[in-house]
C-alpha cells in the first residue's frame, strides 16, 4: 500500500488553540510578525477566530499599520469582533481617531450591529477628536443602540465628556449609571480634577468612600494632581492622610504627585520628606523637586538638587531633561551668570537643548536679569522657532531695562511674524510708549488693545492709563481710568501721579480721597460678606465615612467630638509632636 502524501499545512482547527495561546502571551513587534510569518506558511485558510487574534496582537504591540495590513486583507469574512479590535486600536491614538470612526462607519455597512466594546472605542475615537458636535452624535448613537447601561460605555463616556471640559454632561452620565465601579468614581473626579474643580472632586471622593469602594494608586493620584493644581494644601494633606490610613504602599507615580502636590503648595520642606521616602526617583520625581525649589525662590537649593541629579545619572539614574534646565536656570536667574546661568548654558549645549523654546525663554530672563542683553539677543537669534512667550520675554526684557526703543520694534517684528499678542507684550510694549513719552505710539498700541480684544485687561488697562498720562493725555487717561471696573493699585497711582505731574494737584488729590474712601468700602465688605469658603475633613468609623466643616454644628456627636478633641489637645500641650516627623514616619 502506497503511503500517503506528505500534507504541507496544518488543517485550520488545529491551528487555532496554539496560535491563540502564543497570541495571547506575546508583546514583540517582531515576535508578533515572525508568529504572522508562521501563519502564512503552516495555515494559510486559517479561520476568523485566528486572523481575529493576529489582530489583536499587533494592536496590542500599537503596529496599527500591520494590523490595518491584517484587516485589509482577510481571506474569511470580517466579524464584529475583527472590526472590533482595529477600531479599538486607532482608538487609542488621537492620529488614527478619524480612521477609527470609518471603519466603525464601514462596520454598519457591513451589516454588523456594535456591540459594547465597539461603541466604547468609538466614543474614546471621538474624545481624542475634541469634537463635542461629533461626541453628541456618537453619545445618541449609544442611546439608540440599546446599550446605555453598559458600565464600559458609560466609563468611556464619562472619559470623552472630561476631554471636552463638559462637567455637567458627565455628571449625569454618572449620575444616572446604575452600578459605580472604582474607574467611573476615578473618572468622574478626574473630569472635576482635570476642568478646575478639585474640591468637587474631593467631596465625590468622601462619596467613594462612604460607599464602601476602597480608592486605588489612580484614585488617589488623580485627588492629588487636582490639589496641586488647586494649590490647595489642607485637602492635599487629607488625602495624604488617607493614603497613610489606607496601608497601601504608594507606587511610584503616586509618590510623585503626593511630592507634585506639596511643592505646588510652596511645602518644600513635606516635598523634601516625600523625595527622600521614594527608593528609585525617576525624572518627574527630580524634577517637581527642583521646580519646587524654584518656585519658593531657593536657587542654591534647586542647583544642588540638580548637581546631585547629575551624579545620580552617572550611576545608572536619569538624565536631566529640557524641563529640568527650564527649572533650575529659573530658580537661578537671580544670580551672577557668571557662577551658575553661564555653566548652565553649557551644559544645555551639551545636552543638545540649546534649540528648546522652553529651555530658550528661561535663559533669555536669565540674561536680562543680569543686565546683559547682548547675550540675551544672541541666544534669541539663534534659536530655530520662536513662539509668543519668547518674543514677548524680549519685549518685556527690554521694556525692563529701559530700551524702549529696542522693546516696541520687537513687538511690531512680532506682529510681522504673525503671532497674536497677549495681555504681557501689549502692557509691556505700552510701558516702553510711556517710558519713550511717544504719543503716537501708544495711540497705534491702543488699537490692538481694542483689536486683540483686551481693553478690560487688568494689567493692559493700567499699561494704557499710565501712557495716557506720562504723555500728559490726561482726558484719555482719565476716560480708561473709568472704564475698568475696580481699578488696581498700579491704575490709581497711574492716574494720581498724571495729574500731579501735570499741574493739576486739586484733581489728584480729590482722586486720592475717592481712592481712600473706595479703600475703605472695600475693607468693610471683605469683612461683612467675603468669607473664606471652608473646608472639608473626614473620619472613617466601623466603615462609615463622616465629614466635617468649619463651624459645622449639624453633626450628630459634634458635642462628644469637641469635648475629645479638647482632651487631645491637653495631652498634647504635655508632649508635643511636630507635624511633619509623623507623616514622615509613614
Amino acid at each position: 500500500m502506497a503511503p500517503l502524501p506528505r500534507r504541507r499545512h496544518l488543517l485550520p482547527y488545529t491551528f487555532e488553540l496554539p496560535f491563540s495561546l502564543a497570541a495571547s502571551s506575546l508583546d514583540s513587534l517582531r515576535k508578533a510578525r515572525q508568529l504572522h510569518a508562521l501563519l502564512l506558511v503552516s495555515s494559510p485558510l486559517s479561520s476568523t477566530f485566528v486572523y481575529n487574534n493576529l489582530l489583536s496582537l499587533y494592536a496590542k504591540c500599537g503596529a496599527l499599520a500591520d494590523a490595518r495590513k491584517v484587516f485589509d486583507a482577510m481571506p474569511v469574512r470580517r466579524s464584529a469582533v475583527s472590526y472590533n479590535a482595529v477600531i479599538a486600536a486607532h482608538s487609542r491614538d488621537p492620529r488614527g481617531a478619524p480612521l477609527a470612526l470609518r471603519l466603525f462607519r464601514d462596520m454598519a455597512r457591513a451589516g454588523l450591529s456594535p456591540t459594547a466594546s465597539t461603541l466604547a472605542s468609538v466614543v474614546r475615537a471621538s474624545a481624542s477628536l475634541k469634537d463635542p458636535f461629533f461626541g453628541s452624535i456618537v453619545h445618541t448613537r449609544v442611546i439608540i443602540s440599546g446599550l446605555l447601561d453598559n458600565v464600559c460605555v458609560q466609563t468611556a463616556l464619562l472619559g470623552m465628556y472630561a476631554e471636552f471640559g463638559s462637567v455637567g454632561s458627565a455628571r449625569r452620565v454618572f449620575d444616572e449609571m446604575g452600578v459605580r465601579d472604582v474607574i467611573a468614581w476615578n473618572c468622574i473626579i478626574h473630569c472635576y480634577v482635570k476642568n478646575g474643580y478639585a474640591k468637587q472632586g474631593l467631596e465625590l471622593l468622601c462619596r467613594m468612600r462612604r460607599t464602601g469602594l476602597a480608592p486605588t494608586q489612580s484614585t488617589f493620584s488623580i485627588a492629588l494632581h487636582g490639589c496641586a493644581k488647586a494649590e490647595d494644601w489642607n485637602g492635599g494633606r487629607m488625602v495624604h492622610a488617607q493614603m497613610i490610613k489606607s496601608d497601601m504602599e504608594p507606587d511610584l507615580p503616586v509618590h510623585n504627585a503626593l511630592l507634585d502636590m506639596y511643592a505646588s503648595c510652596a511645602d518644600i520642606t513635606a516635598a523634601l520628606c516625600v523625595f527622600e521616602g521614594i527608593e528609585e526617583p525617576d525624572l518627574v520625581s527630580w524634577n517637581s523637586l527642583i521646580a519646587g525649589y524654584s518656585d519658593v525662590g531657593d536657587g542654591e537649593k534647586a542647583m544642588h538638587a540638580f548637581i546631585q541629579l547629575r551624579v545620580a545619572s552617572l550611576y545608572g539614574g536619569p538624565d536631566p531633561d529640557e524641563y529640568t534646565f527650564s527649572a533650575v536656570v529659573s530658580a537661578v536667574a537671580t544670580f551672577r551668570a557668571i557662577y551658575y546661568g553661564r555653566p548652565l548654558h553649557a551644559q544645555v549645549v551639551k545636552a543638545g537643548f540649546e534649540y528648546s523654546i522652553y529651555v530658550g525663554n528661561t535663559l533669555i530672563n536669565m540674561y536680562f536679569m543680569n543686565e546683559e542683553p547682548n547675550l540675551a539677543r544672541m541666544l534669541f537669534n539663534s534659536m530655530h522657532e520662536k513662539d509668543v512667550i519668547i518674543w514677548t520675554e524680549m519685549i518685556v526684557g527690554h521694556s525692563t531695562l529701559g530700551e524702549g526703543e529696542l522693546a516696541l520694534t520687537y513687538f511690531y517684528d512680532m506682529l510681522k511674524e504673525g503671532h497674536k499678542v497677549d495681555s504681557f507684550s501689549l502692557s509691556s510694549a505700552l510701558n516702553s510708549s510711556a517710558d519713550l513719552a511717544v504719543l503716537r505710539q501708544g495711540e497705534m498700541l491702543h488699537s490692538q488693545v481694542i483689536k486683540a480684544g483686551y481693553g478690560a485687561n487688568m494689567c493692559v488697562s493700567g499699561s494704557l492709563v499710565d501712557m495716557y498720562a506720562k504723555n500728559g493725555y490726561l482726558e484719555s487717561a482719565f476716560a480708561v481710568f473709568t472704564s475698568v471696573h475696580h481699578p488696581d493699585l498700579k491704575c490709581w497711582n497711574s492716574i494720581i501721579g498724571g495729574y500731579g505731574n501735570h499741574g493739576n494737584t486739586a484733581e489728584a488729590f480729590k482722586l486720592l480721597s475717592m481712592w481712600d474712601n473706595v479703600a475703605e468700602m472695600r475693607n468693610r465688605i471683605r469683612g461683612m460678606m467675603l468669607e473664606k469658603e471652608p473646608g472639608l475633613s473626614w473620619i472613617e468609623l466601623k466603615n462609615m465615612v463622616h465629614v466635617f466643616s468649619a463651624d459645622d454644628e449639624t453633626h450628630p456627636h459634634a458635642e462628644d467630638c469637641r469635648s475629645e478633641l479638647l482632651r487631645l489637645q491637653r495631652n498634647l500641650k504635655r508632649s508635643e509632636v511636630p507635624e511633619l516627623q509623623l507623616v514622615c514616619s509613614h
